[in-house]
């Protein structure tokens, strides 16, 4: 009687860690479909505040990275609203280092152009806009899959 009902309940913990796994499976499905237009916004929104140096101002290079940064704040929020899940919050180490080393290089070359704004070699700023807009892009998809990975196999 008693391994009667050990049975059924390894049946029903193995049950339950069937659905569980079929769950991080379809979990990990919607984060690697990231969609392609919040990448490329993403870049976009990147490239501008790259290039907000070329206004010769600070005080425009600040308004533009407010306003710009604004604008991927409500990009993310509208993304996660649409897919139900947030890509943009790491789930585990690698994930987590994926998005380091992202902002790290992006704000690395926003410096690279306020510094290029200062020594008035204002074409090189383009240069690096457009370096920035492709970092985005590879990045954001090294995040999503990388995500998707850590998802599937529990971190």
């Amino acid at each position: 009687m008693e391994s009667e009902t050990r049975s059924k309940d390894d049946h029903d913990a193995k049950a339950q860690l069937d659905l569980i796994t079929a769950d991080r499976q379809a979990l990990a499905r919607r984060v690697a479909q990231h969609p392609w237009w919040h990448t490329l916004a993403s870049a976009a929104i990147t490239a501008v505040i790259v290039a907000a140096p070329l206004s010769g101002s600070m005080w425009i290079v600040t308004l533009i990275s407010v306003l710009a940064i604004s604008a991927s704040t409500a990009l993310d929020k509208e993304c996660e609203k649409r897919m139900g899940v947030s890509i943009m919050k790491p789930v585990g180490p690698k994930s987590l280092a994926v998005v380091i080393v992202l902002v790290t290089v992006e704000v690395a070359l926003f410096g690279a152009s306020v510094g290029i704004m200062f020594a008035e070699l204002s074409g090189s700023i383009a240069v690096n806009s457009a370096l920035a807009a492709v970092v985005m892009i590879v990045g954001l998809r090294m995040l999503s899959r990388t995500m998707a990975q850590e998802i599937r196999h529990g971190r």
